[in-house]
């Protein structure tokens, strides 16, 4: 293999792009946690006691979206644990080549794709590949991109939230039959 040009900037740059990522990543996971248990936590309260408050098509349409966050939270868990799993074992791997002389990669990259399951093992052998061609950023910038992704798909967990809370506002009634969304 050829010696990379910028060898030292692109690494570290991969560095502090994937620890970054896998930041974001984690305080991303935290937050739609919190939204899929807080909606969980509202929608078996309006189960129980909402039928007093709320017309049946209003709770239909909260269990709806309470599934679209489900869904959204699958999702954006999966992305967190990959983005979150590259970010620690670009860190173990740092530890473990540290002191090391220079390394082969070919057999290296066969024994990481070995233990992979299929559809990672095809991302990882396209992220190898170009590693060994001289793009040592192509994993970062793969990961970086699925942290916003995770990013995008919390914040429509969290529009889903917003729409549940409308829902509520506009279909509740208190105090005899008093609409509290107003005339309508």
């Amino acid at each position: 293999m050829a010696a990379l040009p910028h060898i030292t900037e692109q690494l570290v740059a991969s560095r502090v792009i994937v620890a970054a990522a896998g930041t974001a990543a984690t305080k991303l996971d935290t937050f739609s946690n919190w939204l899929m248990l807080g909606y969980a936590a509202a929608i078996g309260l309006l189960l129980d006691k909402g039928d007093k408050y709320l017309p049946g098509p209003a709770l239909h349409r909260l269990i709806e979206l309470f599934l679209w966050v489900a869904v959204l939270g699958i999702i954006a868990k999966y992305l967190s644990v990959a983005v979150s799993g590259a970010s620690a074992g670009t860190a173990i791997g740092r530890e473990a080549v540290s002191g090391v002389g220079e390394l082969n990669l070919e057999p290296l990259a066969r024994q990481m794709l070995r233990g992979l399951p299929h559809p990672a093992r095809f991302c990882t052998r396209r992220m190898l590949a170009k590693a060994m061609a001289g793009d040592l950023l192509s994993s970062s910038r793969l990961f970086f991109c699925l942290a916003q992704v995770q990013g995008a798909l919390t914040m429509l967990q969290a529009g889903c939230l917003i729409v549940a809370i409308y829902t509520v506002y506009d279909s509740a009634t208190f105090c005899g039959g008093v609409t509290a969304g107003g005339p309508g």
